[in-house]
C-alpha cells in the first residue's frame, strides 16, 4: 500500500519537539515492512507556550495488517491511501483485519484503564500526603500563606485540606491563623 501519511508531536522546548520528531520517525524505519518514499519536517511553531511541528511521509507499507499497526502504534494525525485504488478483501481476510483491529482496540482500552487505575491511586496516596503535610505543618500556629510556604505548595493548593481539617477538628482557625487542636 502507498500512502501519505502525517505525523505530529506537541510539546517543550522547541529543541526537544525537533529531535523526537526525527527520533520518532527513525524508529518507524526500522521496520522493513514499511519504507519512506519522502519525509518532510515541519518547522515547529510556537502557541501558548508549546511547539507543535509535524513530518509529512510518503511511505509504502506492506499489507493492510502492517499498516494497521502502524496506525495503532504509531498514531499518524492523518493518513491518505493513494495506492492501490481499491482494497479488494475476502470476506475471511476483512473478518481477519477486523479482529486484529479489535484486538489492538481492546489493547488499548485495557491500558487505558490500568493507567487510569493507576492515576486514581497515585491522586488517594497524594491527597493523604497532603492532608498529613498540612496538618504537621499546622503545628505551629500559622496563617494558609506560612503553612502553604513550609509545604512549598501554592496556598490555593492546600485550602481544601485546610477546610477538611478544620471540619474535622484536627486543626482550628482563629482570625487568618490555623493551629493544632
Amino acid at each position: 500500500m502507498r500512502a501519505h501519511v502525517t505525523f505530529e508531536l506537541v510539546g517543550n522546548p522547541k529543541q526537544y519537539v525537533e529531535k523526537t520528531i526525527r527520533d520518532y520517525i527513525d524508529v518507524i524505519k526500522k521496520d522493513p515492512q514499511i519504507l519512506f518514499l519522502k519525509v518532510e519536517f515541519g518547522e515547529p511553531q510556537e502557541n501558548q507556550g508549546l511547539f507543535s511541528t509535524f513530518a509529512e511521509t510518503e511511505a509504502l507499507v506492506q499489507g493492510l495488517e502492517k499498516f494497521t499497526e502502524l496506525c495503532f502504534n504509531y498514531m499518524p494525525a492523518s493518513i491518505e491511501i493513494t495506492e492501490p485504488p481499491e482494497l479488494g478483501l475476502t470476506q475471511k481476510d476483512f473478518t481477519l483485519w477486523m479482529n486484529d483491529l479489535l484486538a489492538k482496540l481492546h489493547e488499548a482500552s485495557a491500558a487505558a484503564q490500568q493507567v487510569n487505575a493507576k492515576n486514581k491511586m497515585l491522586q488517594m496516596n497524594i491527597n493523604s500526603l497532603l492532608y498529613n503535610g498540612v496538618l504537621l505543618a499546622a503545628e505551629k500556629t500559622g496563617n494558609e500563606k506560612e503553612i502553604a510556604a513550609k509545604l512549598g505548595l501554592p496556598p490555593k493548593t492546600i485550602e481544601p485540606f485546610l477546610k477538611k481539617l478544620v471540619e474535622e477538628k484536627k486543626i482550628i482557625k482563629k482570625g487568618s491563623k490555623y493551629s493544632r487542636n
